[in-house]
């Protein structure tokens, strides 16, 4: 998407504004060091990340545009000094930043945030680590059913979410997690889920969110319809046009992102 205009002040002013609310905070100690993470503004001798400050001086959210060229021009154009995190000279050059820690501190402090974060509620009704989660995953990338199974990690933890679905009109609302059983299976996983990928068909024995969207389906359109029970069961016989409704419902109001495991 093409990202609003802003101007140089105001993105000086996010600046601080992440270096207040954001630099200490759990899902962005370390943000450097991910491998996800190739490039940095450089500015005053912190680095900063370029989709963040852009979606909070635009209020454009993270997934909705790219990182990379999109992001890097865009900040170029408001003065700004983009380094390449893979560089290690421009990770040296940064004397004075002060999130770049050492890969056991980060794991330590991970783990006294989760021990201390862990019961706290913020006016909002989060906890502050639900907060972070979400946090953390809007910085990932979003995929739908038309993805190509050479881009998915071989094994993982997926976040599906649907069109619609706020969480206190700030997150987009996480509705169903999961991951699979066996090595290497996430792709075939996810597959499952959305169901064939050159027809309508799937198979709600084999995926239990179909189970779950085709008898929401169902109760919606009737809550007394004589397929409930048999769909439900979860080695019940399935029906042909109740599987392409979930299909059509998933690929049109789904997407995920996804977290690799190694």
């Amino acid at each position: 998407m093409v990202l609003p205009e802003s101007n140089r002040e105001r993105i000086i002013n996010v600046l601080d504004i992440f270096d207040l609310k954001y630099r200490d905070n759990f899902s962005w100690l370390g943000w450097e060091n991910r491998k996800t993470q190739k490039y940095a503004i450089s500015y005053e001798g912190k680095l900063y990340p370029p989709k963040m400050i852009i979606s909070l001086a635009t209020g454009v959210p993270r997934h909705k545009f790219n990182g990379g060229l999109q992001s890097n021009n865009y900040l170029s154009k408001y003065g700004f000094q983009i380094v390449n995190l893979t560089n290690l000279d421009s990770k040296s050059a940064i004397t004075n930043n002060a999130s770049v820690k050492q890969p056991k501190e980060i794991i330590k402090l991970k783990e006294d945030r989760i021990i201390n974060t862990s019961i706290e509620r913020q006016n909002d009704g989060f906890s502050s680590i639900t907060r972070e989660l979400y946090t953390l995953l809007l910085d990932l990338q979003r995929f739908d059913h038309t993805v190509m199974s050479k881009v998915l990690p071989e094994n993982g933890i997926y976040f599906f979410f649907e069109k619609g679905e706020m969480v206190n009109n700030q997150f987009e609302r996480i509705v169903r997690v999961g991951t699979h059983k066996g090595i290497n299976r996430f792709k075939g996983r996810i597959r499952q889920h959305y169901g064939n990928r050159n027809s309508l068909r799937g198979n709600k024995n084999r995926s239990i969110f179909r189970k779950h969207v085709g008898g929401a389906l169902l109760r919606k359109n009737d809550p007394h319809d004589y397929r409930l029970l048999e769909w439900l069961d979860g080695s019940g016989k399935s029906s042909p046009e109740v599987e392409e409704e979930v299909s059509k419902c998933l690929r049109a109001d789904f997407d995920f992102c996804c977290i690799e495991i190694k």
